[in-house]
């Protein structure tokens, strides 16, 4: 439905009298006929009545407050967001019976919107409607819009609530596999290994009260004579590191893969409980996976271009960068490679989204294994080459 014009209009009937009265006002007086005088006028005055009233009442009852619900909020690129319009406990007010409804979207919101049939909640009206989202982003919903019509039909104001809802899109994800870097622990493993949390990766302190026996270091106790604890934080070789790098001018495609291929690795990071550090928009960004993936959906196409923190990467390690329609990146936006503990092999992958031969050896020249991803390559396609590259570390 288009927008709704706001202010006191005159509907189509209310211009019909309006010249229905004046011209049988000036015939009136034409003909010296008093009678159709005051019928022109009497025809007059009740459209400007019926105006005013609502201008003066109409415009000014108050709308009922209506509030969103959205579940899921965020969401994902590609799944369907159901927004509910229901009335805030507060609101004493109802929508008039047969009023439209208009919800305001933002103008680059690409998505497709879809009335959902639900019955009324205990009496109280609602209005439901599905959104499927084409991309990532954030976006505000809101304030809806209604129109109220005079008591005689012969105008309508249009008005406007104050109430929004903020919604999250996360970028899209697929199914990619982590791999642990080389170890520098003393024990039977000394390959790699499929990231999962390490229970020998800890940090010491002393016991408190109420701590699970489980997670007392028998050893650290026997020497120092006292119950000591784990506390079980990693360390930084089972931190894994992604950095995104994409100039300006580089196509959508190659630009939405590249954010969904971080969110893949972020999502498969938190799957295996590991701590995830994310490198885009010239920061470091630490937190759980929900702040992390606000990031990359918010990360606008400025903040995908800016130059990697200089901050040398930890742990398991994906650079992904992509060649814009001109140019390649510039080696001085990009971080070497990690190294394992034991410096005995790289455990850093970098997919390239891009052509070029010189791309592939600019990041080998950094220190990490490339893995090259050309155009119309999709997001599946994409995780699932990593992962080999991954297994190919082994």
């Amino acid at each position: 439905m288009p927008p709704l014009p706001r202010g006191v209009l005159p509907q189509a009937g209310a211009v019909i009298l309006i010249i229905v009265s004046l011209a049988l006002a000036t015939m009136g007086w034409l003909l010296a006929s008093p009678g159709m005088i005051g019928a022109g006028v009497v025809v007059l005055v009740g459209v400007i009545g019926d105006g005013v009233h609502t201008h003066v009442i109409d415009a000014k009852r108050p709308l009922p407050r209506l509030s969103r619900i959205a579940s899921p909020n965020p969401a994902t690129a590609g799944t369907a967001m159901r927004v509910r319009l229901v009335p805030s406990p507060n609101s004493s007010t109802r929508l008039d019976e047969g009023a439209p409804l208009v919800e305001t979207m933002p103008d680059d919101l690409v998505g497709k919107m879809t009335l959902v049939d639900v019955p009324e909640e205990a009496g109280m009206f609602t209005v439901t409607y599905d959104l499927t989202f084409a991309k990532r982003g954030q976006w505000t919903l809101g304030p809806y819009a209604t129109k109220r019509t005079s008591p005689f039909g012969l105008w309508s104001v249009g008005l406007t609530d104050d109430e929004t809802l903020n919604v999250t899109v996360w970028p899209s994800v697929a199914p990619v596999s982590l791999f642990h870097p080389p170890s520098d622990r003393e024990g039977p493993s000394g390959g790699h290994v499929f990231l999962q949390p390490r229970p020998d990766n800890t940090t010491l302190r002393a016991y408190a009260p109420g701590d699970d026996l489980r997670r007392i270091h028998w050893k650290s106790t026997a020497k120092r004579g006292e119950l000591v604890s784990r506390a079980e934080e990693p360390t930084d070789s089972d931190h894994v590191w992604v950095g995104v790098l994409v100039p300006i001018g580089t196509s959508s495609p190659r630009r939405e893969l590249a954010v969904g291929l971080a969110a893949s690795w972020c999502r498969a990071a938190h799957d295996a409980g590991n701590p995830v550090d994310l490198a885009v928009g010239g920061a470091t960004h630490h937190g759980d996976l929900s702040s992390l993936m606000t990031v990359l959906a918010r990360a606008s196409d400025a903040d995908l271009a800016r130059a990697l923190p200089r901050q040398s990467p930890e742990g398991v390690s994906l650079l992904i960068l992509c060649r814009s329609s001109n140019k390649s990146v510039s080696s001085d936006d990009l971080v070497h490679a990690p190294r394992s503990g034991t410096q005995r092999r790289r455990c850093a992958l970098a997919a390239v989204l891009s052509d070029s031969v010189a791309d592939v050896a600019q990041v080998e020249t950094l220190g990490w294994k490339p893995v090259r991803l050309r155009d119309r390559t999709t997001l599946r396609e994409a995780a699932a080459a990593v992962t080999v590259a991954g297994e190919s570390m082994r």
